[in-house]
């Protein structure tokens, strides 16, 4: 039985956030964080097959995880310098008003 698109697009987004959230906190340097990033990012297109191949019902919901996923994958490639995901920038905020 193949992957349950849900599923497997959800565990690739939280894959995606842990990084780029270690590398917000501090806990990861750029280099490291950019190489685990680049072994994510080859994941990519096939996520987005994936999430194109879903029912209907899910698309709109899976194409928002996945772009979630890229602000936050490009969000370490510009070591911070772009914009984060909302997920990541509420983190940040957070983080900011302690």
């Amino acid at each position: 039985m193949p992957d349950d698109p849900d599923v497997t697009i959800h565990r690739f987004s939280q894959d995606v956030f842990r990084v780029a959230r270690d590398f917000a906190q501090g806990k990861q340097a750029a280099d490291e964080a950019q190489r685990r990033m680049n072994a994510l990012r080859r994941k990519f297109p096939a996520m987005a097959t994936l999430a194109e191949s879903a029912s209907d019902d899910l698309q709109e919901d899976l194409k928002s995880v996945l772009s979630e996923a890229s602000l936050d994958l490009s969000y370490v490639d510009s070591e911070g310098a772009l914009p984060t995901s909302r997920r990541l920038g509420r983190l940040l905020r957070e983080k900011g008003s302690e």
